[in-house]
């Protein structure tokens, strides 16, 4: 265990408030989705020899903001944060490529070893700082909130993504242009408020929207504010009508289409061993997304990226589209759904190695098979190892969908670059 502790009775009031504007954030899925955004207050803690302590409490690494508790908050040391800041930040020393050669592996230790406290729910869930512990510690406000707004990147993933959202929010928000999260969006976001220090919150373009404040209900305000203003500017835009393409007289039902895709997206789990793995399936067909779904182009659509790169943890670079299944002929779709699949295992075993080559990170990678199918006529299936992570895959390419329908609507969709 680690020098410091915090007891239940003795929660600071700052991290309780920080908690309730927490969970309000995450039971609105147009803000964040399952484990994706990251709250924060600063505080000041006792250590065991009395000693006082400037701390940084933020939301661990994928913990789900709508059920998130005053234990799932890490409390890291300001001190060892604000020297890395002097390091970096003010260019004492250090160059663009040395900030990129900080790796995430090498970053997380240092997290790690300078939290205050690691208690006995840290370690048996396996809680670890945010990736994003440094925007947040760069930044001198005491509560800061950063959400995936889909509103923000249907507006911020555009060609011209930095004036529209000036345009919804005006000069009370910083813009901070698209950098990895870590070293870098932390030195953007700082020179972003050093530029206007007045402004009331920041867009990561291609990202998230962040908003800071006194309190949590200043900092929560001003996040439904800002995403408010930018719904609006959505809804006043002049909206382009897509071509369709002509559907199968009968379309095949769900129970048809189900298996078939379960088992065209089965992956041998050792290779030659015959050991089988497949994959649960949860299925969407919403009005609107079936509208997205009979659209000309939705092959090309579907290979811009993702809205945010949080997503392609869960949803990959981008989904398989299935062909249409005629009711008349299942064995046609059946077959064809099979060379799409095999032609999208080696598009992203080719993706991988290009990733690696490009980064020179040693990872293992996951199986290549698509997690997200949408089937023209019929719906989305998002994929899972359990039925748990298949709801959420199918939550996130659902939201996605439809927001990748409002960017080409008003605009051209454009994700960040491989």
């Amino acid at each position: 265990m680690a020098a410091g502790r915090i007891n239940a009775a003795d929660t600071p009031a700052e991290l309780v408030e920080l908690v309730y504007a927490s969970r309000l954030l995450g039971k609105d899925d147009r803000l964040v989705m399952h484990g994706g955004g990251n709250t924060s207050v600063k505080s000041v803690l006792t250590d065991f020899i009395g000693n006082k302590v400037n701390v940084i409490f933020i939301k661990a690494s994928g913990v789900n903001l709508a059920s998130a508790d005053v234990g799932d908050f890490t409390p890291v040391r300001m001190d060892p944060l604000r020297k890395l800041q002097q390091m970096y930040a003010f260019g004492q020393r250090h160059s663009e490529e040395d900030i990129k050669c900080f790796s995430t592996r090498e970053f997380k230790n240092f997290l790690y070893l300078n939290l205050f406290t690691l208690t006995d729910h840290m370690v048996s869930h396996s809680l670890t700082p945010s990736i994003e512990t440094l925007l947040h510690a760069f930044l001198p406000h005491r509560y800061i909130l950063h959400t995936h707004s889909l509103a923000l990147l249907t507006l911020s993933n555009q060609a011209e993504g930095e004036r529209l959202c000036r345009e919804a929010l005006g000069q009370s928000y910083g813009m901070v242009p698209y950098s990895q999260p870590g070293l870098g969006l932390a030195k953007f976001a700082l020179g972003a408020y050093e530029e206007r220090p007045a402004i009331e919150g920041m867009v990561l373009h291609k990202h998230g929207l962040v908003t800071f404040g006194d309190s949590a209900k200043e900092a929560y305000d001003r996040m439904i504010d800002g995403v408010n203003r930018i719904e609006e500017r959505i809804s006043s835009a002049e909206r382009k009508v897509f071509a369709s393409v002509p559907m199968p007289a009968s379309i095949a039902t769900v129970e048809q289409v189900a298996p078939i895709v379960r088992g065209a997206c089965s992956f041998e789990k050792t290779p030659a061993e015959k050991d089988y793995q497949s994959f649960v399936l949860e299925f969407r067909n919403s009005p609107a997304l079936l509208d997205y779904l009979k659209i000309a182009d939705l092959e090309a659509f579907s290979k811009k990226g993702a809205m945010t790169p949080d997503f392609i943890i869960r949803t990959k670079n981008h989904p398989l589209v299935a062909p249409a299944p005629d009711a008349d002929d299942l064995e046609g779709f059946g077959k064809e759904l099979r060379k799409r699949v095999e032609r999208y295992v080696e598009e992203y075993r080719a993706y991988f190695e290009r990733q690696q080559q490009a980064t020179g990170m040693d990872v293992s990678m996951i199986a290549p098979m698509p997690r997200v199918v949408l089937v023209p006529g019929l719906g989305l299936f998002g994929l899972g190892l359990s039925a748990a992570d298949a709801k959420l895959t199918a939550d996130i390419a659902e939201h996605s969908a439809l927001a990748m329908l409002d960017a080409e609507s008003i605009g051209c969709f454009e994700s960040i670059s491989e």
